[in-house]
């Protein structure tokens, strides 16, 4: 597949792929992450949380559970991230879905409140976008990419994950 195939078919692929470089970052050494290290494991209990979301509700994980369990996707951002910003949009779609299966929504992310409530808003997203600014959560779930440097805006930012999990 050509770079002019991809921006036909995937315009916000190429601009990605033609904007995320990073002078810095290429002068570092590659650094290699183990996925299958990341976040918790099937069988395990994942952790509680009490975060808050654009609109000023609370969730806990046992309150974004529905009757068969819930979906907790973790997001990178839906201020600056393409792919994250499609995807949420994509489960909006498919919320109706989920729901119907059983399961509660939510996505984490590092952004603020403020920031998940304009995206939630101009996107017309309903299920409960929840901010984790400090991180804590992304941490303790196992999912900090500690391949960013503590000094810039993209410093908490969670590797992508989706976890279904049952009550």
């Amino acid at each position: 597949m050509t770079l002019e195939l991809l921006i036909e078919n995937y315009g916000y692929l190429a601009i990605l792929i033609l904007t995320s470089a990073q002078p810095v970052a290429a002068q570092e050494p590659a650094r290699k992450i183990d996925l299958a290290s990341l976040g918790p494991k099937v069988g395990e209990s994942v952790p509680d949380f009490k975060l808050q979301d654009g609109r000023g509700q609370w969730w806990t994980r046992d309150s974004a559970m529905g009757p068969q369990g819930a979906m907790i996707v973790f997001s990178r951002s839906a201020d600056w991230c393409p792919y994250c910003k499609t995807q949420l949009v994509e489960l909006q779609g498919r919320y109706q879905d989920i729901t119907k299966q059983g399961l509660g929504l939510v996505a984490i992310s590092y952004d603020a409140p403020e920031t998940l409530k304009k995206f939630a808003d101009s996107r017309g997203i309903t299920f409960p976008m929840i901010a984790d600014p400090g991180s804590a959560i992304i941490k303790r779930y196992g999912l900090l990419n500690e391949t960013m440097d503590p000094a810039t805006r993209f410093y908490g930012v969670p590797h992508p994950g989706t976890f279904i999990v049952d009550p």
